[in-house]
């Protein structure tokens, strides 16, 4: 289901102007600026209707890093975590095969519910979930998820102590990956050490990918390319070091930009 940003509030010179139309006849020159305009006064503040990660079932973004080992990510479908219907994002590795559960609302925030490794046993369910975007993004903003417990998926409690997730947009503008040119925004912890390691006890990270104990990034490293309506244009997981996957294909329809010549024409049909 999509996601559709609310408008701005017009003001009142702009009310009274678009309360007039009606009573013109106007040229296609004059309805082709009205339009811009309205595009100006409707232009939502927050990301697009598809968002920092498009979570629509068959969604799919293939990856390579610097070893030319290969990553596909699929949203296969929904799944049911702690009482919250989520969509379910798949990741094929050579070596590992992983998934985690993902929503996002109506501000176009994005989070984290869980995950779970389809070679092993592990599984782990996040409360509250992490907000891994906090949208709209833009270069130095920070937020924290407070009080995170973690749960098997069906809802037993692992009795750890609550932990704090804080992250940074430490990074904002184009990103050149074998898929083109995007404009994307970086994300990286904030605060390392008041985040609780899976890594060390588990042997897997927030995702579900197996990792090795030492295998973590520091505070500032970015972790996340997002970029709006694409998704991640480049991530970097720590499974035996840090590397870096660059997106080379995807299969997800584009959004139209909200000022597009196609919303323009799509006024007057």
């Amino acid at each position: 289901m999509r996601l559709l940003p609310s408008a701005r509030p017009l003001n009142t010179c702009k009310r009274k102007m678009l309360l007039c139309l009606p009573a013109l006849r106007y040229s296609l020159a004059l309805r082709c600026a009205l339009a811009v305009l309205a595009c100006i006064v409707l232009s939502p503040v927050s990301a697009g209707a598809e968002g920092y990660m498009p979570l629509g079932v068959g969604n799919q973004w293939y990856y390579e890093n610097d070893l030319a080992e290969t990553q596909l990510m699929t949203i296969i479908g929904e799944a049911t975590v702690l009482g919250i219907v989520t969509r379910v994002r798949r990741q094929e590795m050579p070596t590992d095969l992983f998934e985690n559960y993902w929503t996002r609302d109506g501000s176009g925030h994005l989070y984290l519910h869980g995950a779970r490794n389809l070679l092993d046993d592990f599984e782990v369910a996040y409360h509250p979930p992490i907000r891994m975007v906090d949208a709209p993004l833009e270069e130095g903003k920070t937020w924290v998820t407070e009080g995170i417990r973690l749960y098997d998926l069906d809802g037993t409690p692992w009795g750890e102590d609550p932990f704090d997730y804080p992250l940074r947009v430490y990074f904002e503008g184009e990103v050149s990956v074998p898929a083109g040119l995007f404009y994307a925004y970086g994300i990286a912890w904030d605060q390392g050490p008041a985040v609780l390691q899976l890594a060390s006890f588990t042997g897997h990270d927030l995702f579900g990918c197996r990792v090795l104990a030492g295998d973590r990034p520091l505070d500032g490293d970015i972790t996340d390319w997002y970029s709006d309506g694409v998704g991640l244009v480049k991530h970097t997981t720590w499974a035996g070091g840090q590397h870096a996957f660059d997106l080379h294909w995807w299969s997800i329809p584009v959004s139209t930009e909200p000022c597009s010549w196609g919303r323009i024409k799509s006024l007057y049909r």
